[in-house]
C-alpha cells in the first residue's frame, strides 16, 4: 500500500492515553466497546497504523496516585494522516462503541498526551470527555513511523512493547543515553520515549517492532540492557491476536530485563494495521 513520507512528516501524531475505571466490570466493558471502535478503524482507515488498548501495570502506577483503588487502561494510537483521525470516528462501529462506552461504563478520569503534529482538540474532547485537554509531550526521542522497517515486516509478527523505567535522582542524562542506545540497536516501526508528565522520574517507552528471524526475541531483550542499568524496569508486551507462541517466546526472553507481562489476547485493537496506507482516502 502507498506510504507517503512527506505526508507523514506533515500530519502524523501519536496519542497516548490512560483511562482510570472504578472496577473490573467497567474495565472489561470499556475494552469491549473499544474493540468495536477498532473494528471500524481497521476496516475504514488504514492510515491509523496502530490502535491498541490494554490493561496496563504502567498506567496503573499513575492511577494509584490520582484515583486510589482504580483500574487503568492504556492506549497507543498512531495516526499517519489527519484524514485518518477524522475518518475513524465517523465509522458506524466507532459510533456504536462510543455509545456503549458512555452508557455502560463509568470513568473516574483520563489523561491524554500527544507527540507530533497537534491533533484536532475539539474531536478529542468529544471522544474522551473526562479529560478536556490533550497535553503535548516533549519526547526524549521519537520516530513515529519508519516506512522502510514497516515495508519489511509482517503485521502478525509485530509487537508493542510498553516500558517504564524508574530513574534515580540525577540519572536523567544517563537515561537519555540509554534510550539512544536502545533505539540505535533495534529495527523499529515506531519508537517513542518520554518522561511521564505526571511522574517525571518515570521514563516511558512505547516501541512497535517486528519480532522475526532478523530480530528474534532474544536480540530485543539484549538491546534493552542499557535501560536495565538505569533503573527497575516494568514492561507490558502485546502481540497480534492468536499469536500465543510468539507472546510466550517474547515473555521468556524479556524476563531477564525486568518484570513483564506479554499478551496475545485480552486487549482491544491491533499492534499494526495489516495494510497501512497514506493514500488520499486513508
Amino acid at each position: 500500500m502507498p506510504i507517503n513520507r512527506a505526508r507523514i512528516a506533515a500530519e502524523a501524531f501519536v496519542l497516548y492515553a490512560e483511562t482510570y475505571l472504578p472496577d473490573a466490570a467497567s474495565q472489561t466493558a470499556t475494552l469491549d466497546a473499544l474493540a468495536l471502535c477498532a473494528e471500524g478503524t481497521a476496516r475504514a482507515t488504514p492510515s491509523v497504523a496502530v490502535y491498541a488498548f490494554r490493561r496496563s501495570p504502567l498506567a496503573q502506577l499513575i492511577g494509584d496516585d490520582l484515583f486510589p483503588g482504580s483500574l487503568a487502561l492504556e492506549s497507543t494510537e498512531i495516526y499517519l494522516t489527519r484524514q485518518g483521525f477524522r475518518g475513524h470516528i465517523e465509522t458506524p462501529e466507532f459510533r456504536s462503541g462510543l455509545r456503549a462506552m458512555y452508557k455502560g461504563t463509568r470513568r473516574l478520569g483520563a489523561r491524554i498526551f500527544w507527540i507530533g503534529v497537534r491533533p484536532e482538540s475539539d474531536m478529542l474532547h468529544n471522544i474522551i470527555r473526562s479529560d478536556p485537554e490533550a497535553r503535548p509531550i516533549a519526547p526524549v526521542r521519537a520516530s513515529l513511523f519508519d516506512a522502510e522497517v514497516h515495508a519489511a515486516a509482517r503485521a502478525r509478527d509485530v509487537a508493542i512493547l510498553s516500558i517504564g523505567v524508574t530513574v534515580e535522582p540525577g540519572g536523567g542524562a544517563r537515561a537519555i543515553d540509554a534510550v539512544d542506545a536502545v533505539a540505535d540497536a533495534l529495527r523499529t516501526i515506531s519508537f517513542v520515549a518520554f518522561f511521564h508528565p505526571l511522574r517525571p522520574a518515570l521514563l516511558r517507552l512505547t516501541i512497535v517492532l517486528p519480532i522475526d528471524a532478523d530480530q528474534p526475541a532474544g536480540t530485543v531483550a539484549g538491546a534493552l540492557a542499557p535501560l536495565v542499568d538505569v533503573g527497575a524496569l516494568l514492561g507490558h508486551g502485546q502481540v497480534s491476536q492468536g499469536r500465543a507462541p510468539l507472546a510466550a517466546d517474547l515473555a521468556a526472553a524479556l524476563a531477564s530485563t525486568g518484570t513483564w507481562t506479554v499478551v496475545s489476547e485480552g486487549y482491544a485493537g491491533y499492534p499494526l494495521h495489516p495494510a497501512v496506507s497514506t493514500a488520499p482516502d486513508a
